[in-house]
């Protein structure tokens, strides 16, 4: 292997730990407590704040984290990139995320296809005993469709105790549609994200 490859697979598998970052809270930032409200109805597991850039997604998600935290639920944030379409790269970051929830021991086997994947995920989650909620933040970047697979199968099978909380810019190709029917999963849009007089 040369030089020049063997410093890219180095790179590929570096954990970087500011990905795990909530923004800050600034001062005289507007609680946006109708929006907080509807993003803990009652049945659904994965809630999906989708709007263009500068609508305060990451800001309403900062403060839905804050919120759960409060409850006393297992947080963690994930903001993804153009390079988490790299599987390993993106696996490494989750298996990362657990670790620092104290939720994970052992990454899963690079062999294992997504649905396995999933499995594992799935399984450290409900084990928590408590609560989890997780993060993603500008999910737009995702494109690799394993990778949306894996939420597909990820979000279909998720337990009661966890929910999953997600900012983007357009709305992903995972199978949300069914989830919104099954009550399973909420959307809030652009006009929901607006101020009101």
């Amino acid at each position: 292997m040369s030089i020049a490859r063997a410093s890219t697979a180095k790179a590929a598998a570096e954990v970087y730990t500011h990905k795990f970052f909530t923004p800050p809270a600034y001062a005289g930032v507007i609680r946006r407590d109708q929006l907080i409200e509807r993003s803990f109805q009652r049945d659904a597991r994965v809630v999906l704040l989708q709007g263009p850039a500068g609508h305060g997604k990451s800001t309403a998600l900062q403060q839905i984290k804050s919120v759960c935290e409060e409850r006393g639920e297992i947080t963690g944030w994930l903001t993804l990139d153009d390079a988490d379409n790299d599987t390993r790269r993106f696996y490494l970051h989750i298996h990362a995320l657990l670790k620092s929830l104290k939720l994970s021991d052992r990454k899963p086997d690079e062999r294992e296809g997504g649905r396995r994947r999933s499995d594992w995920l799935l399984e450290r989650m409900q084990r928590a005993g408590k609560p989890v909620a997780l993060f993603f933040d500008d999910f737009q970047t995702l494109s690799n469709r394993s990778l949306l697979t894996f939420f597909r199968e990820l979000f279909e099978r998720l337990p009661d105790n966890v929910r999953f909380y997600i900012g983007t810019r357009s709305t992903p190709e995972m199978g949300l549609t069914r989830l919104v029917v099954n009550q399973r999963s909420l959307i809030l849009n652009a006009d929901d994200l607006r101020f009101s007089p």
